[in-house]
């Protein structure tokens, strides 16, 4: 394992993901998709986010790509993707799930202030979830 020096940069990042995840929190409840009732919250060594509806899907972020936040189709053989000519944001295709991605840096997220930053988010996650719904087999 390969280590790196921790800088100071630490203190401010931590809150900083905290306050992303909030967001991505407040923006799946304004737009009224149901999280996941027995665990909505979901985190682990790589991943931080959220279980929705019947956990067919998820939204957050990926540690090891912390500036995108991702939708996540999590049973690709449930949707098809093919149902839509052209998508809103990225669409990516794994073995597994299909996933939306939101480059923060593409939609110059940092510069904007925080209800444009949410506003963002909410764009997203509402287009997303419309198009997944749109999708479904």
């Amino acid at each position: 394992m390969s280590m790196q020096k921790v800088g100071w940069e630490y203190i401010n990042g931590v809150a900083a993901l905290n306050n992303l995840i909030n967001m991505i929190e407040v923006a799946i409840k304004n737009s009224q998709i149901q999280f996941y009732p027995v665990y909505p919250r979901s985190a682990g060594w790589e991943f931080k986010g959220f279980i929705l509806e019947d956990k067919e899907l998820w939204c957050g972020i990926h540690y090891n790509n912390p500036s995108v936040i991702t939708f996540e189709l999590q049973d690709k053989k449930r949707f098809d993707r093919n149902k839509i000519e052209t998508t809103s944001y990225e669409l990516r295709e794994g073995k597994e799930r299909l996933w939306f991605r939101l480059p923060l840096e593409v939609v110059h997220f940092f510069s904007l202030d925080k209800d444009e930053q949410l506003e963002a988010i909410t764009n997203f996650v509402k287009t997303a979830y419309a198009e997944a719904q749109k999708m479904r087999v």
